[in-house]
């Protein structure tokens, strides 16, 4: 009888321990999936970081639009981030991403400050997105510049004047199809539009804070 009364005791005291860390673990999941929820949501991630701290932005490659990196800068404005620095390594990318990610950023300055790094390549569009910050850093090396479009055709005018054969062509204004590569290019198809949102002044702003002799304004084209 003490033997079956040991084993009983014995058992039950197994399945007080197995009850035991049953609720353990169950508990442990729980808190585990509550806290997968909250950092998922924009407010949860915002709650997790600490007052003061610094937030950092890496824009590589050819910019296009992405509006989930808009809606991801939009969140950083409301964040408890003090700064914020953007370390940009592109050769540029589309005209309307560009614009895009340059708006994005002007509202994000408009909140807190905005410090540019450019790692080896900002030209074109990752020139136009450096300017949207208080200062830029670059190193001596870095190629910064060149905010434009360039456009490049064949005129076969001449040709075909030798072979004489001349277009003829039907249009509502004088620069419409302009330019194109059947007639020399008039002054008026190759004049320079002036730049909006981003002027030669700004530009030149910026440059100055670079603060190297490798930092400089390419051609607006």
């Amino acid at each position: 009888m003490s033997l079956d009364s040991d084993v009983i005791v014995d058992r039950r005291r197994i399945r007080r321990k197995l009850t035991f860390w049953r609720v353990v673990a169950a508990l442990v999941a729980i808190a585990a999936i509550v806290t997968v929820g909250v950092i998922a949501t924009p407010g949860g991630r915002s709650a997790f970081t600490a007052s003061g701290s610094i937030a950092r932005i890496h824009i590589d490659g050819l910019i296009r639009s992405d509006y989930d990196r808009v809606e991801a800068l939009e969140r950083l404005e409301k964040s408890r981030a003090a700064a914020v620095i953007v370390h940009i390594n592109s050769p540029g990318g589309t005209t309307a991403g560009s614009e895009q990610l340059y708006d994005a950023l002007v509202r994000l300055k408009a909140k807190k400050p905005v410090v540019v790094v450019v790692e080896g390549l900002a030209a074109s569009g990752g020139y136009i997105t450096a300017i949207a910050a208080d200062h830029i850093i670059a190193q001596q090396s870095s190629l910064v510049g060149s905010i434009g479009v360039l456009f490049q055709f064949p005129n076969f005018s001449e040709l075909l004047k030798t072979v004489g054969v001349k277009v003829e062509e039907v249009k509502s204004s004088p620069l419409k199809a302009a330019p194109n590569g059947f007639e020399p290019t008039s002054p008026e198809a190759t004049r320079k539009p002036p730049l909006r949102g981003w002027s030669r002044r700004k530009t030149s702003r910026a440059i100055c804070r670079c603060g190297t002799s490798n930092c400089r304004l390419g051609s607006a084209t």
